[in-house]
């Protein structure tokens, strides 16, 4: 079995999908790189997108997440969820440097965005800086992998009492639109018969609403925790947030913003009809299985309230709930149609999350590797 080497760096993002480097026939070997403080330049320590080799690595093939390699030797590649390199608006110098390495590193041999929203991000980032990458360089949207529970497949419709299940999943609770989702239960839930669940620690350092402070993180988590109906995990094993998946009739993620959106992905393995927004990769994910909620982008499509002050937040949250509330009088109206659905939407999702990812990563490495 061939040796596919891949950064360890355990407090990475989203670290816990390494396993998307992974491919029939490659055995995944774990690759330090050069602690952060080492770095020759100053300029190039950036926890999120750079990636410096410990010393010689004994693999073939350097597969990294989100990150740049500086220096080293060896066929390389990475995959990214939104941008590369994950750097910040307010440090397009840093940028710049990042991307100078990468287009002049002659072993770099593939670049896999994770969606068409990662791919015109990082074209865009290349023609605003003048920058051309090199044609011998395998660039595809591979979407990651993404694995049902166990046993495979959506749960029958059990709950006779016909109640909606609503399930929220999201560590960022005020990014990913959680307040959309409380409000909007609170208004229906007199109306319908709904259940919620909320998988999220809700605290504060949310970057899509940084005036939220401690205060409004104690009454929120109150409201969670006092409603009825609402059933309020600060967080789960990913294992059960499956099961409450696959037992869901809805997911709802009216994120404001999102590098990804993988719960997203993992409803659409299990069938689950999900309510996103239209921001970046979220409608290309969920593929029309579901309702869409509209947010005002810019140029990028990301929401264009981000930064723009509580106002914005404040208006965004009303008008998503308005939203979200038609999306689930909607279901209400015909419950069975989505469950009915579910069998087929599964399968469909789970090759295109799965088989064919897997099956077109292996050819990039074949390429990348030369054999």
């Amino acid at each position: 079995m061939r040796k596919l080497l891949v950064d360890s760096r355990a407090k990475a993002l989203n670290y816990h999908l390494a396993h998307n480097c992974g491919a029939p026939g490659w055995a995944v070997v774990p690759a330090p790189g050069v602690p952060f403080s080492r770095l020759p330049s100053r300029r190039l320590r950036h926890y999120h997108a750079a990636y410096a080799p410990l010393r010689p690595q004994n693999g073939e093939l350097l597969h990294l997440w989100n990150r740049i390699r500086i220096g080293g030797r060896g066929p390389w590649g990475v995959t990214f969820e939104s941008r590369l390199p994950r750097v910040a608006d307010d440090n397009p110098g840093l940028r710049k440097r990042l991307l100078e390495i990468l287009v002049s590193d002659t072993d770099l041999k593939f670049l896999v965005p994770l969606s068409s929203y990662a791919h015109m991000r990082f074209r865009r980032a290349l023609v605003d800086l003048e920058l051309e990458l090199s044609r011998d360089v395998q660039v595809g949207i591979i979407p990651p992998a993404v694995r049902p529970a166990s046993p495979a497949g959506p749960a029958r419709r059990h709950n006779k009492d016909r109640r909606i299940r609503l399930v929220f999943v999201g560590n960022d609770f005020f990014r990913k639109g959680g307040e959309a989702v409380l409000r909007t239960y609170r208004e229906l839930s007199p109306e319908l018969p709904l259940d919620l669940t909320v998988v999220s620690p809700v605290q504060v350092g949310d970057y899509a609403a940084p005036h939220r402070n401690a205060t409004d993180v104690a009454r929120l988590r109150e409201l969670l925790t006092s409603t009825g109906g609402i059933s309020y995990f600060p967080s789960a094993p990913h294992p059960k947030v499956l099961q409450l998946l696959q037992a869901a009739d809805m997911a709802v993620l009216p994120s404001l913003a999102d590098t990804y959106g993988y719960f997203a992905a993992e409803a659409a393995v299990h069938g689950v009809p999900v309510v996103h927004t239209n921001i970046q990769a979220l409608p290309e994910i969920v593929g029309g299985h579901g309702w869409q909620l509209e947010l005002p982008l810019d140029g990028n499509s990301e929401w264009a309230g981000i930064g723009q002050g509580p106002d914005h937040y404040e208006d965004a949250i009303v008008g998503l709930s308005v939203q979200l509330a038609d999306a689930i009088r909607r279901y209400a109206a015909d419950p069975d149609y989505w469950w009915e659905r579910r069998t087929e939407v599964a399968s469909i999702q789970a090759v295109r999350f799965g088989a064919n990812r897997f099956q077109k990563l292996s050819e990039f490495y074949a390429l990348a590797s030369g054999k």
